[in-house]
Parts: structure tokens; C-alpha cells; sequence
């Protein structure tokens, strides 16, 4: 069913681009069609294979990284006017 639902909304996002275009003649398919065909394959490497974990994992590591040092130049520039127990709400979303 859920796979269903994915064609569903693809066949949806592509029809909706396509009712809003300009001109629907000088749509060239092929590209669109390599696209999904390379995002497919990328897709199963990164979440079915152990190295595509990996790499998922440090990028992980990398965005940790990037938000502490979000959290501790917030509390340079803000220091005491923030609440001590509270994050700010742009970095925990």
C-alpha cells in the first residue's frame, strides 16, 4: 500500500508541474526520467548497503557538529539575555 501511495504522489507532484507549466511542448522527459532513475539507485545504496550507512552517519556526525557550534555562538551573541534551561526554537526543530 505504501508504495501505492508514493506512485500516487509522484504521478500527482508531475501532473500538477505540468498542468502550471508555460509551454508543455518543450518538456524534455529524458532528463526527468534519468533523475528519478539516479535518485532510485543513490536511494537503496545509501539505506541498503553498509557503506551508504555509513555516509549517512557522518554526515549525522558533521550536522551535530554545525548545531553545537550554532548553540554556542547564540550563547556569545545572547548570553544572558536567553534562558539558561531553554535551546533556542530554531535549533531544536
Amino acid at each position: 500500500m505504501k508504495y501505492v501511495i508514493f506512485l500516487a504522489g509522484l504521478a500527482a507532484v508531475f501532473l500538477l508541474a505540468f498542468l502550471v507549466s508555460n509551454d508543455r511542448k518543450k518538456i524534455k522527459y529524458k532528463p526527468i526520467v534519468i533523475m528519478l532513475v539516479l535518485q532510485f539507485i543513490f536511494t537503496y545504496i545509501l539505506l541498503n548497503t553498509s557503506i551508504g550507512l555509513t555516509v549517512i552517519k557522518a554526515i549525522s556526525t558533521l550536522f551535530e557538529k554545525l548545531l553545537g557550534y550554532a548553540s554556542d555562538g547564540v550563547n556569545f551573541v545572547f548570553g544572558g539575555l536567553a534562558n539558561e534551561a531553554a535551546m533556542p526554537f530554531f535549533l531544536n526543530v
